[in-house]
């Protein structure tokens, strides 16, 4: 049984896994610069606003860490799709990391947690095809 749907929305979900692990890195990593301080504060900042991005920054690492998490947890279950080889696990996984991913992030990743969700469902809900019984009793008598 090919998995092309469950592997489709697992690359997908880790694509925007990827973007938001760059957005979040690039933001945190350049507001401490200089530049990022004199645009955002402007002339006139408080130390309020220096307090709200030290807090930004924080949050920043963590968003990026979550981010990357479920980035390596969807390449893993990519990989238990491919092959058909453990697809229930792969389906678990994708579950909970769409749940961790979209609590961990206050849904900034929600589409990435969409597509993982969506993924995972798939991933259990599907069954292998049986064969046909006429096909079985056919085949049966056709030995004798």
């Amino acid at each position: 049984m090919k998995r092309t749907g469950e592997i489709a929305l697992t690359i997908i979900g880790a694509v925007f896994n990827l973007i938001g692990v760059g957005i979040f890195s690039l933001f945190t990593t350049f507001s401490k610069t200089d530049y990022f301080m004199y645009n955002f504060l402007g002339a006139y900042g408080t130390e309020e606003d220096i307090f709200f991005i030290n807090i930004m920054t924080g949050i920043g690492w963590f968003l990026s860490i979550i981010s990357l998490l479920a980035l390596i947890a969807g390449i893993v279950a990519l990989l238990f799709f491919k092959g058909n080889k453990k697809p229930k696990a792969a389906g678990i996984i994708l579950i909970i990391t769409s749940v961790i991913l979209a609590l961990g992030t206050f849904m900034m990743a929600f589409l990435a947690a969409l597509c993982y969700l969506i993924a995972g469902i798939m991933g259990l809900v599907r069954k292998p095809p049986q064969a046909d019984q006429d096909e079985i009793i056919t085949d049966s008598a056709a030995e004798l």
